[in-house]
């Protein structure tokens, strides 16, 4: 997801072509890692949720790529710049970043409650 964060930053302070290509260069690395992502998934929840899990969480995604253009576009509309769209856009990366990197495997706290020896 950091990758995410560092893709963008260039395109809020420069609108040179230099920027573009390096968004589309990290940024797909970090596109090509959503199969990690989905195998996390099923990873910390098992094979029997991940259907369900994946099918809610494919809603907000569709839903965000059908509404994230016609919001960028009104926000240009308005502004003549995409500054906030790209600063929206960072300020979600960073928060999935924080919430990725805090994530721990639910049942982690089991085992290592299994391994401390009970006095």
């Amino acid at each position: 997801m950091f990758l995410g964060v560092i893709s963008v930053l260039p395109m809020q302070w420069t609108s040179s072509l230099w920027a573009l290509w390096f968004f589309t260069g990290l940024y797909s690395v970090l596109d090509a890692s959503i199969r990690v992502f989905w195998a996390s998934v099923g990873d910390f929840f098992g094979r029997k949720p991940f259907g369900t899990i994946r099918g809610n969480m494919n809603l907000f995604y569709t839903w965000g790529s059908i509404l994230g253009p016609f919001i960028a576009g009104a926000v240009y509309d308005r502004t003549q710049s995409y500054q906030m769209v790209f600063a929206g856009i960072t300020i979600a990366l960073l928060i999935s970043t924080a919430m990725t990197a805090l994530l721990i495997k639910p049942w982690a706290n089991l085992e290592a409650a299994a391994r401390t020896p009970i006095h």
